[in-house]
């Protein structure tokens, strides 16, 4: 049997227990390997030693270490207290000013109903039933005079009258009362976030900084008690002049252990299959397949759109004017009054798919063809750089201006200038202008001759850009458009009013 000389088991289990057992075994293959008693005492005791100084520095780290993050711990909970008081401070304020604005919104809903009132008590009064009438449609509105109006149908002139002043007082006192609150609110508000707010930030920020700090100098010390500590493990299990116990390491041979893993797994393996695998394409519906490769068409330049669709003219300028001088030229405010937003919006997403598969003959459109003009609006409105740029109706305003008013001295030089437009921009404004000379034709019904027209189409059909006063702009854009109707027959081929889906050029 070994045994080991002037060593007892307790020495043995208390370096097992240090150093997980790993001195032990390399010390006890030292002796077996060597085969000498002679040097094992004086390295044992070393070894020792060396083993109770890493073990007395790794305990006072510790301790080190816990005697700061306690004291981290104390001062985190300080400074989270001063927070929480911050934080609480600053949400009473913000309630106060929630409360204020609540405050001021129920005053300003009240001052508004009163004057919905007053307002109907005005129409009433002045003969106006039928506008009184439309606004309680329009605006749903229930309150009292409502309510007196339908308890009184019919009221005499001095019962309105009466009824007119009380809602007159009413909206005073109410707008007083709206204004006051404001006031309030406005004053609450402008403190909270020019005083308290900016103050609750500042300290909030000033307590962040003040953490941080202390965190990194407490970083800073474990770094440098770590790093004192390792240095010394370090030279101790690796001294300079000796060999240490890394050099164990230098005995595997990780290429014979590969060499040997890899044979051992081909022969357990089979061969795998190394012919290609085929590629099989998924079978989509064809509805599903015209949402997957949609054709849009609102927002995408023109010039793209024709080359794409191949057609001359959009598919959606020629169906929907189609069927707005079928079904609606004689309708009045044909182009200025509003369709509904939601089929607008449908319509456009159905355009968007697939503009040939998109069918207008329903009854839904016919029956109001302001949701086809806004449609239409809405496409040119949405075309990059617009139909005509911002620079080409300049110089077409000046060329008008130019003649002195009279439009056989500019038909030529407008002519001229129109050309130069690109050739798709030339046609779908030759084809729009054909067809708002169509609908002026009958303005004696829809009441849109070509100065109405021009007005609500000016600043859709030319670009946004390139005036910089708003008025101007708006005027030069309403005479280029309002020319070009009144001229459309001398300007534009009489082949560009028949709006052919023919393959662009």
């Amino acid at each position: 049997m070994l045994s080991l000389p002037h060593c007892s088991l307790a020495d043995i289990g208390n370096l097992d227990y240090n150093n997980n057992g790993d001195g032990v075994i390399v010390i006890i293959i030292s002796i077996v390997i060597i085969g000498r008693f002679s040097s094992f005492v004086t390295q044992w005791q070393k070894a020792l030693e060396i083993h109770g100084g890493i073990g007395s520095s790794r305990y006072d780290m510790g301790e080190a270490l816990n005697h700061m993050a306690n004291d981290f711990t104390s001062f985190c909970e300080e400074k989270e207290r001063v927070l929480k008081q911050i934080r609480e401070i600053n949400s009473q304020n913000l309630r106060e000013v929630e409360d204020a604005v609540i405050a001021m919104e129920r005053t300003k809903q009240k001052y508004e109903a009163q004057c919905r009132d007053w307002e109907r008590l005005l129409l009433k009064k002045n003969g106006r039933i039928d506008l009184a009438n439309q606004l309680s449609k329009s605006r749903h509105i229930g309150g009292t005079v409502s309510g007196i109006f339908h308890k009184h149908k019919n009221l005499t002139p001095e019962m309105l009258e009466q009824l007119e002043k009380e809602a007159r007082v009413k909206v005073k006192i109410c707008n007083e009362n709206y204004k006051l609150q404001l006031t309030n609110t406005n004053r609450i508000r402008s403190s909270y976030y020019g005083e308290e707010l900016p103050n609750s930030i500042q300290k909030m920020y000033d307590l962040v900084l003040e953490i941080d700090e202390e965190l990194k100098t407490r970083l800073r010390r474990y770094v440098y008690m770590y790093e004192s500590c390792m240095l010394s493990d370090a030279l101790l299990i690796k001294p300079t002049d000796q060999p240490g116990m890394s050099d164990l390491v230098e005995y595997i041979d990780n290429q014979g252990d590969l060499d040997a893993f890899v044979r051992a797994m081909s022969k357990s393996q089979e061969s795998p299959t190394r012919t290609n695998i085929p590629y099989l394409e998924y079978e989509m519906s064809p509805v599903a397949r015209s949402f997957a490769n949609p054709k849009p068409i609102f927002g995408v330049p023109l010039e793209k759109q024709v080359a794409r669709d191949n057609k001359r003219i959009p598919v959606i300028l020629t169906k929907c004017i189609n069927v707005i001088e079928v079904c609606g030229l004689q309708q009045e405010g044909l182009y200025r009054l509003s369709g509904q937003l939601s089929v607008i919006n449908k319509l456009q997403a159905d355009f968007d798919i697939d503009a040939d598969k998109v069918d207008l003959q329903a009854s839904v459109y016919k029956d109001d063809v302001n949701n086809l003009t806004g449609l239409v609006k809405q496409y040119l409105r949405k075309l990059p750089d617009g139909l005509i740029s911002s620079t080409q109706c300049i110089k077409l305003a000046h060329i008008i201006n130019s003649a002195g008013g009279k439009a056989d001295n500019a038909i030529s030089a407008f002519k001229t200038e129109l050309e130069s437009m690109a050739e798709h921009n030339y046609h779908v404004l030759a084809y729009l202008i054909h067809h708002f000379e169509k609908v002026q034709a009958f303005q004696e019904y829809n009441m849109m001759n070509s100065a109405n027209l021009s007005i609500v189409l000016g600043p859709t059909i030319v670009g946004a850009d390139g005036l910089s006063n708003p008025a101007d702009q708006f005027k030069t854009q309403s005479m280029v458009i309002k020319f070009m109707i009144d001229n459309a027959r001398d300007l534009f081929p009489s082949e560009e009013r028949q709006g052919t889906e023919t393959s662009a050029s």
